[in-house]
């Protein structure tokens, strides 16, 4: 076979693949397989010379595309499973819907709930290592939470290996502290999957295993349809913690309106009328969060993360799909809009409870002063604890409050406003709180002449 015969066989092959590649996701398995295929004919082409230089060099770039296509996509997933653990890590408060909904339990706010080591080795697999999406323990019962994009029809098997892994530690664990009677007495954990984009392919996930006795294993694990969850229903969930996921919906409308058959214009207008509406599904959300923040029912810290999430999630998807738009701008502007002030209250608030705590009132003393839910209050000491602010036996006020990063900037603004407020309340004069605060004149006067107004 000669060099021209080779570079038709070539071409013909990978005009097929571009097209496979353009009716399968980036999830599914064969658009794996095929990637894989073009990452070795890439290493091979490298190597290819000859008379048809500028046809060669074609198939390259050609290659090159696909080969960036593939890290794209795997950058993309790994952006969205961190984003997904983040979410599932908040406070017990703002993820105990999801975990009541996925278990079919109802578990109250007291509960104790353990983040689990989450990552196993297989010995029969090479040793390769695997790693469970969220593992937690609940009232000494394991439950396991896997998020899934799309559908996979391998997923029932996959989850048996999770829980046989989860149940094989457990195991190990409990022969340490009991007789050695009860090895082998696995206790399988309570799993659940959330599919986060529509695929009416989706089957409640269960397996049966046939034995040669004629005995027969159902095994069947909770199926949350994502999709089918709009905002007001993870209100009422209490599904908090999943609100900046509503914005993934998305994906899939915008890869449906770049396979559309469309001339370019139109392809590149629907684009752009999508991520407006994007955009503003953004914006409710976040408002959604700052209000549950507002009403204490989510911490300061969840706040924090879901609008982070939601800003990444919604300008990788412009990004991807829009590059040339500047609504991810807009987004983050928004979002920071709505940031700031609520950093700079919780500022306030925790300058108050700073200054009260110091005076030896205790917890529910400071919540009966400021008005606040006294959960609400332990959970600023302890923050105040943690970061070692309230060990200190005098305030160390930073002399510029506008040069560092924007929370901490919101932050120390607000708690130099909070502890001003308290000791001015107190018939300090301006000299006193500055001593007492080591805080310049200037800036307690300027804090003093703001509570004035």
């Amino acid at each position: 076979m000669d060099e021209m015969d080779k570079l038709d066989k070539l071409e013909t092959f990978l005009l097929d693949m571009a097209a496979k590649c353009k009716t399968l996701n980036n999830e599914n398995k064969d658009w794996y397989e095929i990637m894989d295929y073009v990452s070795i004919l890439r290493n091979q082409t490298e190597q290819l010379t000859g008379n048809n230089d500028l046809r060669i060099n074609e198939l390259k770039s050609v290659l090159a595309y696909l080969v960036n296509e593939k890290q794209a996509a795997i950058q993309e997933n790994i952006l969205l499973d961190s984003i997904v653990k983040s979410l599932l890590e908040l406070s017990d408060n703002c993820i105990l819907g999801v975990i009541n909904k996925c278990f079919d339990k109802n578990y109250r706010n007291n509960v104790k709930i353990d983040y689990m080591k989450n990552n196993f080795v297989d010995p029969f697999n090479n040793f390769a290592k695997t790693e469970t999406d969220v593992l937690l323990k609940i009232n000494e019962y394991y439950h396991h939470i896997e998020i899934q994009t799309l559908n996979d029809t391998a997923m029932p098997m996959r989850l048996i290996k999770y829980a046989l892994n989860i149940a094989e530690r457990q195991d190990e664990s409990n022969t340490k502290s009991k007789s050695k009677s009860k090895k082998n007495n696995y206790n399988m954990p309570l799993q659940a999957v959330i599919f986060l984009e529509q695929n009416n392919n989706i089957l409640d996930q269960a397996l049966k295993i046939s034995f040669e006795s004629g005995n027969e294993w159902n095994y069947s694990v909770n199926t949350i349809r994502f999709w089918k969850y709009d905002i007001e229903s993870l209100i009422s969930e209490k599904m908090y913690c999943l609100l900046p996921l509503v914005v993934f919906k998305y994906r899939k409308e915008f890869q449906s309106i770049v396979k559309s058959k469309k001339k370019n214009r139109k392809i590149e207008e629907d684009l752009e009328k999508k991520a407006n509406q994007l955009k503003e599904t953004a914006e409710k959300v976040a408002l959604t969060i700052t209000q549950l923040a507002n009403d204490n029912i989510i911490s300061h810290n969840d706040m924090r993360v879901m609008l982070l999430a939601l800003t990444n999630l919604t300008q990788h998807l412009i990004k991807k799909f829009v590059p040339h738009s500047i609504i991810g701008e807009e987004v983050g502007t928004m979002v920071k809009d709505l940031y700031d002030p609520e950093v700079e209250k919780k500022g306030k608030i925790e300058g108050q409870i700073e200054i009260l705590y110091k005076m030896k009132m205790n917890e529910k003393e400071i919540s009966q002063k400021l008005k606040l839910p006294i959960e609400k209050v332990k959970e600023i000491i302890k923050e105040l604890k943690s970061n070692g602010t309230i060990e200190e036996e005098t305030f160390d006020m930073a002399k510029d409050l506008y040069d560092t990063k924007v929370e901490k900037r919101g932050i120390e603004k607000g708690i130099a406003i909070g502890q001003v407020k308290i000791l001015y309340g107190m018939k300090m004069d301006e000299i006193e709180i500055s001593k007492q605060l080591k805080m310049p004149i200037d800036v307690v006067k300027e804090i003093i002449e703001e509570l004035k107004l």
